[in-house]
């Protein structure tokens, strides 16, 4: 709704407005071809994860300060590893400070593990970039095989790490509101240790 009314308006142009969790049909595309089945694997990396789904959604707020504490304040050479540690490292903490702010939904100042999932991404991101560095380095070619591992590693990395954080902030005792709850007439909903 709001990049239709930012679009109409003229605050935003339309290919900025991309959809809330990316095109998941270009990340993973099956085909069937004759008998065989050809699976094509666009998501390989933790990085490419989080840029086409999560933070598109989110990108001129987190490139902002990238661009002036990197560029302005700190002058990092544009490419270089400590810039691309820098830009990884402020998108993922935006995020982490957005939703750690959202423990307070639940009336509660009990560490949701936001924090520590998503830094442990920004580290998991730049170990990932070494490691692709240094297969580029080595000549290794994609394949099947290179983009089916790419794809399990993704996948595993990302549940892996949100496991605790997921199992945390999904926790009914904490109450969902800021509102007291009220009275449970039909006695469906859960109950309220005092």
């Amino acid at each position: 709704m709001y990049g239709m009314v930012s679009v109409a308006i003229g605050l935003a142009n339309p290919k900025d407005c991309l959809s809330s969790f990316g095109d998941l049909e270009e990340l993973v595309t099956v085909e069937l071809v004759t008998v065989e089945l050809l699976v094509t694997v666009e998501l390989v990396t933790v990085r490419e994860a989080w840029s086409s789904i999560w933070h598109q959604n989110c990108r001129r707020i987190c490139f902002a300060p990238r661009i002036v504490i990197g560029r302005h304040v700190l002058h990092l050479r544009k490419g270089s590893f400590v810039s691309k540690a820098h830009t990884t490292i402020c998108r993922v903490q935006l995020s982490a400070r957005h939703r750690g702010a959202s423990m307070f939904t639940h009336r509660s100042s009990n560490d949701d593990a936001a924090l520590k999932f998503f830094l442990s991404q920004a580290l998991i991101i730049m170990i990932e970039d070494h490691i692709v560095d240094f297969g580029k380095g080595l000549d290794v070619k994609t394949s099947a095989f290179w983009r089916l591992v790419g794809f399990v590693w993704t996948v595993v990395a990302i549940g892996a790490m949100s496991q605790a954080w997921s199992a945390r902030a999904t926790s009914i005792d904490q109450g969902m509101s800021f509102r007291d709850r009220g009275i449970d007439v039909f006695g469906i909903g859960p109950s309220l240790a005092l």
